[in-house]
């Protein structure tokens, strides 16, 4: 069974329309299947390649990324952009184009060539911010890739699939259904709309507890 057919089977066009109908949005109308069936890919993918890492490569991964995000950075300078840090992120403004808003800079990153990035976005009628935002995005999932990385080179579990799955339904909540993402909670309890969902939608996958949807969530917000 292949990761798609994993995806598939996990998460069914009926436990999709009840997650759908329980939040009240239209799977049909919105990027839903897609979203949660490729963060399902992905999250099978990694998770066991994740687990045979040894120390080399986890050294080569963060050097990989340490260098990705010194581009990203020439990107932002070349672009006149402003430049952030994940510890000085602000919460950037929904965007329900973010998506191919990032797979166009993630080219861009490949050919190391920042004008793709505004001539695509030029021709897809995006601005500015929502350049600014994808790239913010890439760095602020670059740095945080980082961190794991380092923690997993001192001995500590990796949550990097997780957090990616957890970030793709957070980027939807957010960008897509245009609703806060809040991670109230109460003696343990999850009190927000948004926590529930994402607690939901791992379900089938990757049960979270409570306290481990808010840890994603706040990691998510930075």
């Amino acid at each position: 069974m292949n990761e798609w057919d994993v995806a598939e089977k996990a998460y069914s066009d009926e436990v999709i329309s009840e997650i759908a109908e329980r939040y009240n949005f239209s799977a049909e109308k919105t990027n839903f299947k897609d979203v949660i069936h490729k963060g399902a890919v992905y999250f099978e993918m990694f998770s066991e390649s994740d687990a045979n890492y040894t120390p080399e490569k986890l050294g080569a991964e963060q050097k990989h990324l340490e260098k990705e995000v010194a581009k990203i950075r020439q990107f932002q300078e070349a672009l006149g952009l402003e430049s952030y840090s994940r510890r000085k992120l602000k919460e950037p403004a929904p965007n329900p184009f973010m998506e191919k808003v990032l797979e166009i800079a993630y080219a861009a990153m490949r050919h190391q060539n920042p004008s793709i990035l505004e001539v695509e976005l030029y021709r897809l009628q995006h601005d500015r911010t929502q350049l600014s935002d994808a790239l913010t995005q890439i760095l602020y999932d670059d740095e945080d890739q980082i961190d794991d990385l380092k923690g997993r080179r001192r001995g500590r579990p990796s949550n990097r699939t997780t957090f990616e799955f957890v970030s793709r339904l957070s980027r939807f909540w957010q960008s897509e259904l245009k609703r806060p993402l809040k991670f109230d909670s109460h003696q343990g309890e999850l009190l927000t709309d948004a926590a529930h969902f994402i607690k939901d939608c791992a379900e089938p996958l990757v049960p979270l507890t409570n306290s481990q949807v808010i840890s994603m969530m706040r990691k998510v917000r930075g």
